[in-house]
């Protein structure tokens, strides 16, 4: 089926792909925040143990 306007087609698809691309950076880079976060606490945590033992 072909589209009845083609310059309406590319300007709708122009205007969906860097939302698109917003989306997937998004999740990525929250995945990547989180997982910083949650590495930085738990090495934290493992230090203050490690250096109440040495007390």
């Amino acid at each position: 089926m072909d589209p009845i306007d083609p310059a309406l087609q590319s300007t709708a698809l122009k205007g969906v792909k860097p939302f698109l691309t917003l989306i997937i950076f998004d999740g990525v880079g929250s995945f990547s925040l989180g997982a910083l976060l949650t590495a930085f606490r738990r090495a934290t945590r493992l230090s203050n143990c490690f250096f109440k033992s040495l007390v």
